[in-house]
């Protein structure tokens, strides 16, 4: 409290759902403090567990949750009495009112009616989103996908809402469900695409209301949705291959599109019960145990779940998710929105069939993204606002005097520094192995990916040849990291 901090007693909460947490601390604490918690995931040290906050919504991947686990942490409670924002400068205000002004109204009203749900069933469709554990296409294997819109899900819901202060709003929170088997709370949170992803096009589910709770109980339990939806999809491949069987499931029909059953597994992955605790820890964990028969549908890279973003569709997110020193990452490269030429950034070639020419490209709006996640702005509003005026609303706000380009090498120098920690640690980013199905190997027969593998070689060399890293092992060289005034990060990866 300010500047008072305490540690208290949590044992009465061990065991605690992350949401029912959340409310029960409020109650003590009152309704203005904030809280960021975990379920019995963290308590578990889920290798999929998240930090919980605002009800249900997570810094999910990584196992961030099993960090405060593994400490023995249930919940950090903070009550503020200064105000985030100090002042109340004119040209502060007139710099909010005038970047609203230029917002670009498509994207922007698409964000506020649907948020990202909205493209859920046209990802499906495009090719975008991986169907059935990645070795479907959505035309041929999920004929249902068209029922997971954007209206669909806000029939559901009950009201719109954004984070503090937000312009765009992209949020919303439900009814109560009127369905005994999937029952979700009022005020649950809508699902983001990438848990109507994981739980719907890669388990060809298109139930809203098994998708909503499934969401629910990610939140409850402190679980990345990603992560547990595809782990879920692994389990059903196996099961469908005969590598676990009903008696192991516990009688449990782990077929595709069997929403009952998704639900009673995701409640085991969560609790650790049964064969909930083989799968209990995310996808590489279980394969070690299952054995070299599972591999084919084992989708992880560096130990972390793929998301739901397919590079036959967008080439540059096969180098994010193998290169990047966060694997599997979808949010560590983004086009860049309308303005990226004000950047200088290399545009994107529109062609996904063409696989050359490509790193240039994704080397600037892989910097663009380090910048928004560095001043701590939000990607989608990025996507939707003037992002070209970044620097000026740095300037504004801190009385500095940045450039484009300055805020463009800082960029650059986060993600040095990133693949040099990672060198440090031993984690060699080019040795990750990559499943045959990210790449199109065997090409699928049906869909918008029909032929396709991707040039996995291009992509990689051309990647890291525009970094000026290393093409056996990513390591920066010493020349950039000097360049860009690391020289003692030079000196301790070079030595």
């Amino acid at each position: 409290q300010d500047d008072k901090v305490e540690i208290k007693d949590a044992g009465d909460l061990w065991g605690m759902l992350a949401i029912d947490v959340e409310m029960a601390l409020k109650e003590r604490h009152g309704k203005k403090a904030s809280i960021a918690c975990i379920g019995p995931g963290g308590e578990n040290l889920s290798h999929m567990a998240g930090i919980c906050n605002e009800r249900g919504r997570l810094a999910a991947r990584s196992g961030l949750g099993a960090v405060m686990g593994s400490k023995k942490v249930k919940a950090v409670v903070c009550l503020a009495s200064r105000k985030i924002l100090a002042g109340d400068s004119k040209e502060v205000h007139l710099m909010v009112r005038q970047a609203l002004d230029e917002f670009f109204q498509p994207v922007a009203m698409f964000m506020r009616n649907y948020g990202t749900t909205g493209a859920t069933a046209g990802s499906a469709i495009s090719g975008d989103s991986p169907v059935k554990n990645w070795g479907g296409a959505g035309v041929a294997d999920f004929p249902g996908a068209s029922q997971l819109s954007g209206e669909s899900f806000n029939a559901k819901m009950d009201r719109r809402y954004g984070c503090w202060h937000c312009p765009l709003a992209c949020g919303a929170e439900s009814h109560q469900s009127e369905n005994p088997k999937y029952p979700y709370p009022k005020h649950t949170h809508r699902a983001e695409y990438e848990a109507a992803a994981s739980f719907g096009t890669m388990m060809l589910s298109a139930d809203i209301d098994a998708l909503q709770y499934a969401n629910h109980l990610c939140n409850q339990y402190g679980l990345d949705v990603i992560s547990a939806g595809a782990t879920i999809a692994f389990a059903m491949e196996c099961y469908e291959n005969g590598l676990i069987t009903k008696e192991d499931t516990g009688g449990i029909d782990l077929k595709w599109g069997n929403t009952e059953a998704i639900i009673e597994f995701l409640h085991l992955i969560g609790k650790r019960e049964g064969i909930g605790d083989l799968f209990g820890d995310g996808i590489r964990p279980a394969l070690e145990k299952l054995g070299p028969a599972a591999e084919p549908f084992a989708m992880e890279v560096g130990g972390e779940e793929l998301p739901m973003h397919d590079p036959r569709f967008q080439p540059e997110f096969y180098t994010a998710y193998k290169l990047d020193p966060t694997p599997a990452r979808h949010t560590q490269y983004e086009l860049t929105g309308r303005a990226q030429e004000k950047w200088n950034i290399t545009p994107p070639n529109g062609d996904s069939s063409v696989y050359s020419g490509r790193g240039a490209h994704h080397k600037g709006a892989s910097e663009y993204m380090h910048v928004v996640n560095a001043t701590g702005m939000c990607m989608f509003i990025m996507i939707a606002a003037p992002n070209d005026r970044i620097p000026e609303w740095i300037n504004l706000t801190t009385g500095w005097d940045t450039t484009p380009e300055e805020v463009l090498r800082a960029g650059e120098r986060i993600a040095n520094l990133r693949m040099a920690f990672s060198i440090r640690e031993g984690d060699i980013v080019t040795k990750r192995r990559i499943p045959d199905r990210l790449i199109g190997k065997p090409p699928l027969d049906a869909g918008p990916h029909q032929g396709v593998t991707l040039d996995t070689e291009a992509l990689e060399k051309e990647f890291l040849q525009a970094c000026d890293w290393d093409l056996e092992t990513a390591k920066p060289s010493r020349a950039k990291l000097e360049e860009l005034g690391l020289q003692d990060v030079a000196e301790a990866i070079h030595a």
